[in-house]
């Protein structure tokens, strides 16, 4: 068992002190991610998951560790691309970039681009990172160099401090820009008021209902389903 100090009662802590709580709780998780996924490169590396009824490294995981098949297999892919992305592993490893964001950067990071993307990411959101690196993934090959010329796809993710546009060209190869912030975020920044309660539907009551039927609330009567004999038994008329 796992001991772990407890935050006394959430509800006798104020508000602030319980943001920077949940912050530091996230880098301690994204810390300790990071350690779990770099001993996952380095066991997949090694094959210590090889042996009998066992297929790959996230079989072994979803057997030993508990985790689902589909999220061992995100966490094997993951750790194998953070092998030669040393930028990326050390901010990863410092608690400074979230598991979401360090997904998104290995899909399209090379040794030669991580650098700017680690440093776009600190900034941007989780959903602005996936949105930047979907927009690298679709591009052709990085072998062919970035031409502005040529027809290119373009997505955007303001980080406050400025707007970063991801331009990836139809022939090839991808660029990044950096600019000025959009216009909410450059403009003052208003606090949401409350929001409104949520309308009640007015339905009608059931005796109001039952009122406004074609028999006037009165209740129609029953089919009486029986035999011609058993009528006349009872002395109705057949």
């Amino acid at each position: 068992m796992i001991a772990y100090q407890r935050t006394p009662d959430p509800a006798g802590i104020e508000l602030e002190q319980l943001a920077d709580r949940l912050c530091t709780l996230a880098g301690r998780i994204a810390a300790a991610t990071a350690e779990f996924l770099r001993l996952v490169g380095e066991f997949d590396e090694r094959q210590g998951w090889a042996g009998p009824g066992l297929r790959s490294c996230a079989h072994w995981l979803s057997w030993r560790c508990g985790i689902s098949l589909r999220t061992a297999r995100d966490h094997v892919r993951v750790a194998r691309r953070l092998r030669p992305l040393p930028v990326t592993t050390r901010t990863f490893a410092e608690g400074r970039l979230s598991y979401s964001k360090v997904r998104a950067i290995c899909r399209v990071a090379t040794p030669a681009t991580e650098g700017q993307l680690v440093e776009t990411s600190l900034c941007a959101t989780a959903s602005q990172v996936e949105r930047m690196t979907r927009c690298i993934d679709q591009a052709a090959p990085e072998q062919a160099p970035f031409a502005p010329e040529q027809p290119h796809r373009e997505a955007a993710a303001c980080t406050g401090a400025g707007t970063t546009t991801a331009a990836c060209g139809s022939a090839g190869g991808f660029q990044l820009r950096t600019g000025q912030p959009c216009s909410p975020c450059s403009g003052p920044r208003q606090t949401p008021g409350p929001r409104p309660p949520p309308p009640r539907a007015s339905l009608p009551s059931l005796r109001m209902r039952r009122r406004s039927g074609p028999h006037l609330g009165a209740r129609p009567r029953r089919p009486c389903w029986a035999r011609p004999a058993e009528l006349a038994r009872r002395g109705s008329p057949p």
